[in-house]
């Protein structure tokens, strides 16, 4: 079975949320060959991730599968692990909300724009539309339905390069670092 099919079969079964980091992991439809029924989920992603040079870590309020090495030393490029809201903020009120998106290759903006509208906060994304070029609006593609808003705002900057800052109760969204 292929790996990413076997991550959808997890997810249903364990009703947790599992990722496949898109940047780290080369060939998400690597077959899986392995048999590890009876042991627990941590076990088993052990066994099934580390013969093909891959590992298993926490971000985002999800089990993420990434290469062995970014397992290992991992830090969080999107900037929202070091946002603290200010106590008593609409920012802090929505930090820990569930958030319903289910976005298939929508412009991150849209998104973040429907969010932030039921959260009743505020959030700019007005830099990416003068850092997006005619091909790329920061489309993004992900399950993150349920998730606390500050795990879905983290996943989806980072599948799509971008990063945020807190500029008093409002985030700003940036665009990509340069590389």
């Amino acid at each position: 079975m292929p790996l990413n099919d076997l991550v959808v079969a997890l997810c249903d079964m364990h009703q947790v949320n599992i990722s496949i980091d898109p940047f780290h992991v080369p060939d998400p439809a690597v077959p899986v060959t392995d048999k590890v029924g009876g042991l627990d989920l941590k076990s088993a992603l052990t066994i099934l991730t580390a013969p093909r040079g891959l590992g298993c870590d926490y971000r985002y309020g999800m089990i993420w599968i990434t290469s062995a090495a970014d397992a290992e030393d991992w830090h969080d490029p999107t900037g929202v692990a070091g946002i603290q809201p200010a106590s008593g903020s609409d920012l802090a009120r929505a930090w820990n909300e569930p958030t319903a998106a289910d976005p298939i290759k929508q412009p991150l903006a849209e998104v973040l724009a429907t969010a932030a509208q039921r959260l009743a906060i505020e959030i700019d994304t007005s830099l990416l539309a003068s850092a997006a070029d005619s091909n790329d609006d920061f489309r993004v593609t992900a399950r993150v339905g349920g998730l606390p808003f500050r795990h879905a705002l983290g996943f989806l900057l980072y599948r799509s390069r971008c990063r945020c800052q807190r500029d008093g109760d409002k985030l700003v969204i940036l665009p990509p670092a340069e590389e």
